[in-house]
């Protein structure tokens, strides 16, 4: 008999099979609500063009900065693997010093 629906833009009542339906106003960004008081048009809309190219340009740097923090997690990754591969390689050296240590040994022995 009573039924309410809400979408983003619309609520929806319901009442004995009549449907009323109530637009929703938009929500004001926080820049509107900090203008609205400007008398000066050209002036409100200046003020309004500078706020949002601000919050442009920390949307900028934080993509940057993600960026950035990315790549030095990647370059730390990389660095522990070089670290790894060296210590492999001097292991392999060492190991090749011994069967030639242990190699000329044996010839000298003969």
């Amino acid at each position: 008999m009573f039924k309410i629906e809400e979408t983003p833009q619309y609520k929806i009542i319901v009442i004995f099979g009549i449907k009323i339906t109530f637009k929703k106003k938009p929500e004001k960004s926080y820049i509107d609500k900090i203008v609205w008081w400007i008398p000066i048009k050209s002036l409100r809309n200046a003020i309004r063009e500078y706020f949002i190219s601000v919050n442009n340009a920390i949307v900028i740097i934080k993509e940057s900065n993600k960026k950035i923090i990315n790549l030095n997690s990647k370059i730390e990754k990389d660095k522990i693997e070089i670290i790894k591969k060296i210590d492999y390689l001097n292991s392999v050296r060492e190991k090749d010093k011994i069967e030639i240590i242990k190699k000329i040994d044996y010839l000298k022995i003969i």
